[in-house]
């Protein structure tokens, strides 16, 4: 079953003109302009000077907007930068 998922995935590619490594080149592109709109804690708290339970403690105080994933990690938008910084 894989392998024929692989095969009419191969023959859509070769039909559509487009290599693997180009499918491979705009995913990485994706997954780089996602990791530039989102920071971590540690990130954000660099950026910031503080450490990062201090972050942390401004999420929880709603000082400042954070998502968090289901593995229980907060990511911070980057505008949320802007945002903070224009308050302090």
């Amino acid at each position: 079953m894989a392998a024929d998922l692989r095969r009419r995935m191969v023959r859509g590619l070769r039909e559509a003109r487009v290599t693997p490594d180009d499918t491979l080149r705009e995913a990485d592109q994706a997954i780089q302009a996602t990791e530039r709109l989102l920071w971590n804690v540690g990130d954000f708290a660099r950026k910031v000077g503080v450490d990062r339970k201090t972050v942390r403690r401004w999420i929880r105080a709603r000082k400042l907007a954070a998502v968090r994933l289901p593995n229980g990690y907060f990511r911070i938008a980057a505008s949320e930068y802007d945002r903070f910084l224009s308050q302090k």
